[in-house]
C-alpha cells in the first residue's frame, strides 16, 4: 500500500491521475504525534492515520473508528467518487487540545463505458428480481455493518490486513476502472465502484491481504459475491464469481483462494469485479496496489 496508482494502459492515464504522498507528516497545525501513514488525497482516494493511543478522529463532525494494535493506533478515511474539494479533519489526543486539519481533495475525470452483451433481464429486472435485489442489498448492508461495528469497538475482528501490502486478486486485462459511468443500451444506469480484470472462467481469485469473510452469497446483480473485512472499516468485494470457496466468519490469509472468475450476475463476459470500501464509501482499489 504505497499511495501510487498502477496504470494498466496508456488509454487510462487521463482518467487515473495520481496525487498520492507517502509517509509525509500532516500539514502544519496538526498535532506533532499524528502522522499520515499513507494517503491519496483525491476523489476515490483515502487517508490512513497513525495516532497516539486514546486519540479520537472526526471527519465533518462524524466519528471515525480508531483501531488499536501492537503496531499502533490507526484510523482510515475514504473519499467519495465526487468528494467535495475541502474536508475538515478533527483529531483529539489525550495530551493536547483538539486540532482541526483541512484536507484538499483533488478532483478526477472519469471515463464513460458502454457495456454490451448483458441480458435484458439483468438491465430491466422484473418484480421478482427486484425483491431479490432488495434482499441482496440488505445482506450486503448487514455484512458491512459487522465490519463497521468491529472497527468501532477496536477489537481487531477484521485483522490488520489494511496495513499489509496489497496484491492483485486476479490476473487478466483491466477491462473496467473505478468511477466510470456505465451505459447500458445507451443509457447511464450506474457508475463503476471498482476495477475489473477480464480472465477466463475458472481463473483463481485470491485475497489481496488478510481478512475475515463477512459475506458469501449468490446475488442478482453481482452474481456469486464474496466480501472480506480487512479491519479499520475497510472491506473488499469480489463479484461475478463462477465458484465461491469460502464461508462467512472464515479467517483468510493473504493469497488464499476465495473462488474463481466467472460470468454471473449482470455481466457481459468472464471477469472479476474487485471493489474496496471504507464504510459505505467506494474507493479506488488501484491506489492500494504496489
Amino acid at each position: 500500500m504505497n499511495g501510487r496508482l498502477k496504470v494498466p494502459s496508456a488509454l487510462l492515464v487521463a482518467a487515473m491521475i495520481t496525487a498520492g504522498l507517502v509517509g509525509k507528516p500532516m500539514a502544519e497545525g496538526a498535532p506533532a504525534d499524528v502522522v499520515a501513514h499513507t494517503h491519496v488525497l483525491q476523489q476515490g482516494g483515502f487517508k490512513l492515520l497513525r495516532l497516539t493511543s486514546g486519540s479520537t478522529v472526526r471527519l465533518g463532525g462524524q466519528p471515525i473508528p480508531v483501531v488499536n494494535s501492537a503496531q499502533g493506533s490507526f484510523a482510515l478515511i475514504g473519499f467519495d467518487r465526487k468528494e467535495a474539494p475541502l474536508r475538515w479533519l478533527e483529531i483529539c489526543t489525550p495530551a493536547a487540545p483538539c486540532a482541526r486539519q483541512p484536507m484538499n481533495i483533488t478532483s478526477r475525470t472519469y471515463l464513460t463505458q458502454n457495456v454490451k452483451g448483458v441480458p435484458r433481464a439483468k438491465i430491466e429486472p422484473d418484480p421478482v428480481a427486484q425483491r431479490q435485489m432488495q434482499a441482496d442489498n440488505a445482506a450486503i448492508r448487514a455484512a458491512r455493518a459487522k465490519a463497521s461495528a468491529a472497527a468501532t469497538r477496536g477489537d481487531r475482528a477484521g485483522g490488520l490486513g489494511f496495513l499489509q501490502t496489497f496484491q492483485r486478486p486476479s490476473p487478466g486485462r483491466v477491462s473496467g476502472v473505478f468511477g466510470s459511468a456505465r451505459l447500458f443500451d445507451g443509457q447511464e444506469r450506474s457508475w463503476h465502484k471498482g476495477v475489473d480484470y477480464a480472465a477466463p472462467t475458472g481463473t483463481p481469485v485470491v485475497a489481496p491481504t488478510d481478512g475475515v469473510v463477512r459475506l458469501a452469497r449468490d446475488t442478482f446483480m453481482n452474481g456469486n459475491m464474496v466480501m472480506l473485512d480487512h479491519g479499520a472499516n475497510l472491506t473488499s468485494v469480489y463479484a461475478h464469481l463462477h465458484t465461491m470457496q469460502v464461508r462467512p466468519g472464515q479467517v483468510i490469509k493473504a493469497g488464499q483462494q476465495l473462488g474463481t472468475v466467472g460470468n454471473t450476475g449482470r455481466s457481459s463476459g468472464p471477469h472479476l469485479h474487485w471493489g474496496l470500501y471504507i464504510g459505505a464509501v467506494a474507493i479506488d482499489p488501484q491506489f492500494w496496489l504496489p
